[in-house]
């Protein structure tokens, strides 16, 4: 099974750790293996080498629409990150992850993507 991943991307995060969930739940009849390919949504030159606050980034994003979009996603994203697992912080910047993907497409090699995904 192949899946896209953005370390930035808390939805990343969720869809990876659904995923986990599931293959977990089907463990003892079925034997499936997880390759993660690493995917950066925003392109080189996005963010500032220190990153962006992600208040500031939705402010970009969104414009005036910002605040009401903060207000929306942010709870929703969270709870189902609990229901999930996942405690998220949004008290953060958004980075590029070259270097994260460059080692997760080494993982690919080893057979070890999925478990670099959960810990990054």
């Amino acid at each position: 099974l192949l899946s896209s991943s953005d370390c930035m991307c808390p939805w990343s995060f969720i869809g990876l750790r659904s995923l986990k969930l599931a293959k977990d739940s089907f463990a003892d009849r079925l034997d499936i293996s997880v390759n993660i390919i690493p995917f950066e949504f925003g392109p080189p030159g996005t963010y500032p080498p220190a990153g962006t606050l992600l208040q500031d980034y939705y402010a970009k994003r969104y414009g005036s629409a910002a605040q009401q979009v903060w207000e929306e996603k942010i709870p929703r994203t969270t709870g189902i990150g609990v229901g999930v697992g996942i405690k998220f912080r949004f008290d953060r910047r958004l980075v590029h992850t070259v270097e994260v993907n460059t080692a997760l497409a080494l993982a690919q090699c080893y057979g070890v993507s999925e478990a670099l995904a959960e810990m990054v």
